[in-house]
């Protein structure tokens, strides 16, 4: 009850790659996946629907990719690094991004770029992501939780 927003980053050089492709593989390979395992009833992370009202700010530190990019695109601000890295490139291995991402994604960017980043599987910089509208703020790497600090403070 005491928390007024939430901040999610990650260490090293990524913010979050996602869930691990070749372990699914073989888990799903053996049948040993249960469709709850498989797709988090809400979402990737929990984020995509999430029954809190409280704000989360994603502090996207390195690469952002598959589930981490469907956590980052159902946060309600992203801060990136300048050289964050996005996409959803499940799509080359035969995976969809089901876990959220794409309702989101259209809504923010529309359907034809939304298209473009889930079939393509293509890598995009915090810059274009910016000038798209999924990335509120771009800074330096040092300085990405800093930053979403100073914006979770200003809404406290």
């Amino acid at each position: 009850p005491s928390l007024r927003c939430a901040i999610l980053t990650g260490t090293g050089r990524a913010f979050c790659a996602g869930a691990d492709l070749k372990e699914w593989n073989v888990k799903n390979s053996e049948g040993n996946v249960k469709d709850v395992e498989r797709w988090a009833e809400n979402g990737f992370g929990g984020l995509s629907n999430r029954h809190g009202k409280k704000p989360i700010i994603a502090a996207v530190n390195g690469l952002c990719l598959g589930g981490g990019m469907e956590m980052a695109i159902n946060v309600d601000m992203v801060i990136a690094s300048e050289t964050a890295k996005f996409g959803l490139p499940e799509v080359k291995r035969g995976v969809v991004a089901i876990a959220g991402a794409l309702p989101r994604l259209i809504r923010t960017v529309g359907r034809q770029r939304a298209s473009e980043v889930a079939l393509l599987g293509r890598m995009y910089s915090a810059q274009q992501f910016f000038d798209w509208g999924i990335v509120n703020k771009v800074v330096k790497l040092e300085d990405v939780v800093q930053e979403a600090l100073k914006w979770a403070v200003e809404m406290s």
